[in-house]
């Protein structure tokens, strides 16, 4: 059992406990505030210091704190069906929690009923929504649940179980997944419209430079002198004039459009990463600057370590060292990418930092795989270069 909340009184005031030693703790605080004779709460969970009726409440220690609460949520529940009135938080029996979602259990003072109060919506039967945000927002702050105990316990306010915010995680996480997936599809249908725009504009460019080459010659030589015959048609074998090769060019970019992306490989752990249990690579079109495709490696699963025969969403997809996922990760988002195909668009020139093993998997499945180094890694190179000679 994890250390999830903190200590509010004694040596370690401020230290993360477990919630046992806390409600020890606070059980014999309070046995010593009822030997010395101080308030102390009473069965509705507040005490009173005298009989008076203008006596000042004194809220229970217990119950203090901060809530993360819905107030649409309260207007409509702290409300009792059977006398149609409203319910008060002078008459506070106890509190439960369920992550950071409080269940306040109140008692009309009308019926004598408890009613129980919950202080987020629900978005299934076993959900709710605040858990489900903060297993959320954990997930795309990139931090886990220890900084997340400590931020809720800098503001006071209740903390979440490891386990409970593990189960919310499984819940968001296919959710998150094919939002991520939807992202891609939608940056690569943009990153074709720039690619064909950019192929557009260079075929245009070639065309308007060999017609003013053709004039320029004109102008120089006389027009049908065998000199110029020659000129011609020495540079139609050279370069071809686009007239001739546009259907072509229509024809190929219809089936296959080449796009150029950079990729590369990070991994979680700090350092060299050579032991890293996770990885994940990306792909950024060249024109958007957008995720086009990206790909996870896990070599581990605390699931099937713990209860192999348990069913569950297993992750694990990989077996070899972390430096191996970077190559495994490239063919699968370059040459077995299904949203390229159904683009009709493939990958054609590759921009990284010269990984000898990814480009030597990705040229042994594609002889003719093109690859090119990125400005910083070019400069880098340059410069060890000159220090070294």
């Amino acid at each position: 059992m994890q250390n999830n909340v903190r200590r509010t009184s004694g040596r370690g005031k401020g230290r993360f406990v477990q919630q046992r030693v806390k409600s020890n703790i606070d059980s014999f605080l309070q046995r010593v505030d009822e030997k010395q004779g101080r308030p102390t709460p009473s069965k509705d969970g507040f005490s009173q210091q005298g009989n008076s009726p203008t006596d000042a409440l004194v809220f229970p220690p217990h119950f203090g704190g901060r809530r993360l609460v819905e107030i649409e949520k309260l207007f409509y529940d702290m409300w009792c069906k059977n006398c149609d009135n409203a319910i008060g938080i002078r008459t506070f029996e106890h509190e439960s929690f369920n992550g950071i979602v409080s269940k306040w259990h109140i008692r009309c003072e009308t019926y004598s009923t408890v009613i129980v109060v919950d202080t987020s919506k629900k978005s299934n039967e076993k959900n709710y929504d605040t858990n489900l945000k903060l297993a959320t927002g954990v997930l795309d702050a990139g931090i886990g649940e220890t900084k997340e105990n400590t931020l809720l316990s800098v503001i006071n306010s209740p903390t979440i179980h490891h386990s409970t915010l593990n189960k919310h995680e499984r819940v968001v996480g296919p959710v998150i997944e094919r939002v991520a997936n939807a992202s891609c599809v939608e940056a690569m249908q943009e990153e074709k419209l720039l690619t064909v725009a950019f192929n557009n504009s260079q075929t245009n460019a070639g065309a308007d430079v060999n017609n003013n080459c053709v004039s320029t010659m004109q102008s120089v030589t006389p027009f049908g002198s065998p000199a110029l015959k020659d000129c011609a048609g020495a540079m139609q074998a050279v370069i071809p004039f686009r007239t001739s090769t546009k259907n072509n060019c229509v024809v190929a970019m219809q089936t296959m459009i080449p796009f150029k992306g950079s990729f590369d490989t990070a991994w979680p752990k700090r350092g060299k990463s050579h032991k890293s249990p996770s990885g994940h690579a990306t792909v950024i079109g060249h024109f958007s600057g957008k995720i086009i495709a990206y790909d996870v490696r896990n070599s581990k699963c605390k699931q099937c370590l713990v209860n192999k025969d348990k069913h569950h969403d297993c992750r694990h997809n990989h077996r070899g060292s972390a430096k191996a996922m970077e190559a495994d990760m490239a063919v699968e988002c370059i040459l077995k990418n299904q949203n390229l195909v159904d683009a009709n668009c493939r990958i054609e020139t590759l921009i990284g930092d010269d990984d000898s093993a990814a480009i030597a998997v990705l040229q042994k499945l594609y002889p003719l795989f093109p690859n090119a180094s990125s400005m910083h890694h070019l400069i880098n190179d340059y410069f060890s270069s000159l220090r070294n000679s």
